[in-house]
């Protein structure tokens, strides 16, 4: 989605809206944001990465990695080569050529990446795409390892089931505004995986309209 698509949905978020958003994410936490349409959720989840910037130069959250789901990687070089571009350390079976790779397979480099990476934030846009089950499995322990290691984790996704595995916490983005939900306010040791579609379903729309600008 181009920075137009991102910049004209901030446009209609109010800037307390925006920073009452950037504000709800708690370290040691799986943060899930649910509701409003997929290009609101990534415009949101920008925001609070500090990727876009309101007209006033402010950068809304912490430093943190967005890694918008399955990966589009080069088509030339390895896996290690592109490792070492960024500075992580070299795979034991990573001289994978980059174009061989199933589309399962990118995604898991692009989630070993993001992990390896260890930014304070964490955000994943649909992180399980194309993973087949064992991996699934294996990537909600590392979400929960990671937010225990005191660092947050932020999750967007259309699979209420992943949501219901991982999330401590809900962001519901309504036409008033973002809505914090807690798992322990539900009195359970995980969110319902129906009542996270209803609650995503009744707050689904475009972001709210505004006259302020940020």
């Amino acid at each position: 989605m181009s920075d137009l698509v991102f910049h004209t949905v901030v446009k209609r978020i109010s800037l307390p809206q925006a920073l009452r958003f950037s504000g709800v994410f708690r370290a040691r936490r799986v943060t899930a944001v649910i509701g409003g349409t997929t290009i609101w959720r990534s415009a949101m989840l920008r925001l609070a990465a500090g990727l876009l910037r309101p007209d006033d130069g402010r950068v809304l959250g912490p430093r943190a990695l967005y890694y918008g789901g399955f990966p589009l990687l080069p088509a030339h070089g390895s896996v290690n080569l592109l490792r070492r571009g960024l500075g992580l350390a070299r795979l034991e079976n990573g001289d994978r050529r980059l174009g061989t790779l199933s589309r399962s397979e990118c995604q898991s480099v692009g989630l070993d990446i993001a992990f390896d990476l260890s930014p304070p934030a964490l955000i994943l846009a649909d992180p399980w795409t194309a993973l087949p089950f064992h991996a699934r499995s294996d990537l909600d322990r590392r979400l929960a390892a990671y937010a225990a290691s005191g660092r947050v984790v932020i999750l967007d996704s259309e699979d209420a089931d992943d949501i219901a595995r991982v999330a401590d916490d809900l962001v519901v983005l309504t036409a008033t505004g973002p809505t914090f939900i807690s798992r322990e306010s539900r009195g359970a040791a995980r969110f319902d995986s129906q009542e996270i579609r209803a609650l995503a379903s009744s707050a689904r729309g475009a972001p709210p309209r505004s006259r302020l600008m940020i």
